[in-house]
Protein backbone atom coordinates (compact mmCIF):
# COMPACT_ATOMS: atom_id res chain seq x y z
CA UNK A 1 0.00 0.00 0.00
CA UNK A 2 2.92 2.14 0.87
CA UNK A 3 4.29 1.59 -2.83
CA UNK A 4 1.02 2.67 -4.30
CA UNK A 5 0.84 5.85 -2.41
CA UNK A 6 4.86 7.15 -3.36
CA UNK A 7 3.65 6.08 -6.83
CA UNK A 8 0.58 7.96 -6.88
CA UNK A 9 2.35 11.09 -5.47
CA UNK A 10 4.96 10.80 -7.83
CA UNK A 11 2.20 10.70 -10.84
CA UNK A 12 0.26 13.74 -9.14
CA UNK A 13 3.59 16.14 -9.28
CA UNK A 14 4.91 15.01 -12.56
CA UNK A 15 0.92 15.91 -13.92
CA UNK A 16 0.65 19.07 -12.09
CA UNK A 17 5.07 20.22 -12.93
CA UNK A 18 3.80 19.96 -16.35
CA UNK A 19 0.67 21.88 -16.22
CA UNK A 20 2.59 24.09 -14.41
CA UNK A 21 4.50 24.66 -17.70
CA UNK A 22 1.57 24.77 -20.03
CA UNK A 23 0.34 27.28 -18.26
CA UNK A 24 3.06 29.96 -19.14
CA UNK A 25 2.56 29.18 -23.03
CA UNK A 26 -0.39 31.54 -23.83
CA UNK A 27 0.89 32.12 -27.26
CA UNK A 28 0.11 28.60 -28.25
CA UNK A 29 -3.40 29.99 -28.62
CA UNK A 30 -2.73 32.65 -30.49
CA UNK A 31 -4.63 32.04 -34.19
CA UNK A 32 -6.84 29.22 -32.27
CA UNK A 33 -9.87 29.56 -31.80
CA UNK A 34 -11.97 30.46 -28.30
CA UNK A 35 -13.49 27.35 -27.88
CA UNK A 36 -9.44 26.01 -27.65
CA UNK A 37 -8.70 28.17 -24.61
CA UNK A 38 -12.18 27.80 -22.83
CA UNK A 39 -11.57 23.89 -23.25
CA UNK A 40 -7.79 24.93 -21.67
CA UNK A 41 -8.66 27.32 -19.26
CA UNK A 42 -12.28 26.56 -18.52
CA UNK A 43 -15.11 28.57 -17.70
CA UNK A 44 -14.34 32.53 -17.89
CA UNK A 45 -14.22 34.44 -14.95
CA UNK A 46 -15.85 37.25 -17.39
CA UNK A 47 -16.26 37.81 -20.76
CA UNK A 48 -16.88 41.53 -22.68
CA UNK A 49 -18.69 40.77 -26.39
CA UNK A 50 -19.69 43.68 -26.68
CA UNK A 51 -17.46 44.70 -29.40
CA UNK A 52 -17.38 41.39 -32.23
CA UNK A 53 -14.09 42.62 -33.34
CA UNK A 54 -12.74 42.83 -29.63
CA UNK A 55 -13.93 39.74 -27.67
CA UNK A 56 -11.97 39.95 -24.01
CA UNK A 57 -12.24 36.68 -22.18
CA UNK A 58 -10.85 36.97 -18.41
CA UNK A 59 -9.86 33.54 -16.17
CA UNK A 60 -8.92 33.51 -12.94
CA UNK A 61 -6.81 30.34 -11.33
CA UNK A 62 -4.88 30.16 -8.30
CA UNK A 63 -1.89 32.14 -8.93
CA UNK A 64 -2.68 32.45 -12.57
CA UNK A 65 -4.54 35.51 -14.38
CA UNK A 66 -5.11 35.21 -18.36
CA UNK A 67 -6.66 37.43 -20.73
CA UNK A 68 -7.28 36.45 -24.47
CA UNK A 69 -8.63 39.10 -27.28
CA UNK A 70 -10.36 37.42 -29.74
CA UNK A 71 -12.40 38.41 -33.21
CA UNK A 72 -14.16 35.97 -35.80
CA UNK A 73 -10.68 34.45 -36.97
CA UNK A 74 -9.12 33.94 -33.83
CA UNK A 75 -7.11 34.86 -31.11
CA UNK A 76 -4.90 37.71 -31.58
CA UNK A 77 -3.69 38.15 -28.35
CA UNK A 78 -2.91 37.10 -25.17
CA UNK A 79 -1.60 38.02 -21.58
CA UNK A 80 -0.65 36.23 -18.51
CA UNK A 81 0.83 37.48 -15.14
CA UNK A 82 1.67 34.19 -13.20
CA UNK A 83 3.10 34.66 -9.77
CA UNK A 84 5.27 32.01 -8.19
CA UNK A 85 6.55 31.60 -4.39
CA UNK A 86 10.57 32.45 -5.15
CA UNK A 87 12.50 33.65 -7.72
CA UNK A 88 14.15 30.62 -8.10
CA UNK A 89 10.63 29.34 -9.44
CA UNK A 90 10.16 32.73 -11.47
CA UNK A 91 13.33 32.07 -13.53
CA UNK A 92 13.17 27.97 -13.73
CA UNK A 93 9.97 28.38 -15.46
CA UNK A 94 10.74 31.16 -17.57
CA UNK A 95 14.16 29.58 -18.58
CA UNK A 96 11.74 26.96 -19.68
CA UNK A 97 9.56 29.34 -21.66
CA UNK A 98 12.35 30.52 -23.16
CA UNK A 99 14.25 27.80 -24.38
CA UNK A 100 10.53 25.92 -26.04
CA UNK A 101 10.14 29.67 -27.75
CA UNK A 102 13.68 29.20 -29.18
CA UNK A 103 12.58 25.76 -30.03
CA UNK A 104 9.66 26.83 -31.91
CA UNK A 105 11.81 29.27 -34.26
CA UNK A 106 11.43 32.68 -31.92
CA UNK A 107 14.19 34.80 -31.87
CA UNK A 108 15.14 36.44 -28.53
CA UNK A 109 15.82 40.20 -28.09
CA UNK A 110 17.02 40.44 -24.44
CA UNK A 111 16.54 43.76 -22.97
CA UNK A 112 17.80 42.98 -19.40
CA UNK A 113 17.37 39.88 -17.30
CA UNK A 114 13.95 41.00 -16.36
CA UNK A 115 12.39 42.07 -20.01
CA UNK A 116 12.55 40.00 -22.38
CA UNK A 117 11.16 40.14 -26.44
CA UNK A 118 10.81 37.14 -28.74
CA UNK A 119 9.11 37.53 -31.98
CA UNK A 120 8.92 34.85 -35.26
CA UNK A 121 6.97 35.83 -38.71
CA UNK A 122 3.07 36.75 -37.27
CA UNK A 123 3.77 36.53 -34.02
CA UNK A 124 5.80 38.89 -30.82
CA UNK A 125 6.15 38.00 -27.03
CA UNK A 126 6.86 40.47 -24.67
CA UNK A 127 7.81 39.04 -21.30
CA UNK A 128 8.74 40.86 -18.24
CA UNK A 129 9.86 39.46 -14.59
CA UNK A 130 8.98 41.43 -11.33
CA UNK A 131 10.05 40.77 -7.76
CA UNK A 132 7.35 41.93 -5.41
CA UNK A 133 7.44 43.54 -1.81
CA UNK A 134 5.84 39.90 -0.20
CA UNK A 135 9.24 38.24 -1.83
CA UNK A 136 6.86 36.01 -4.60
CA UNK A 137 7.96 36.94 -7.91
CA UNK A 138 5.59 37.48 -10.95
CA UNK A 139 5.92 36.75 -14.52
CA UNK A 140 3.72 38.71 -17.02
CA UNK A 141 3.57 37.59 -20.92
CA UNK A 142 2.39 39.77 -23.53
CA UNK A 143 1.56 37.94 -27.03
CA UNK A 144 0.21 39.07 -29.88
CA UNK A 145 -0.23 38.39 -33.67
CA UNK A 146 1.42 40.56 -36.22
CA UNK A 147 1.27 41.12 -39.75
CA UNK A 148 4.84 40.59 -41.10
Amino acid sequence: MKKLCIYFLFLLFGFFNSMNAQDIKVHNFIGKQLNDVIANYGKPVHQDNSIPEMVSTFFKLPDRNYIFISDSSGVYQAQASLNYNTKDEAAEALTKFIKDCQSNTFISDTLSSEHIKLHKKGEKIDVTIFQMSSGKSQIKIEAAKTED
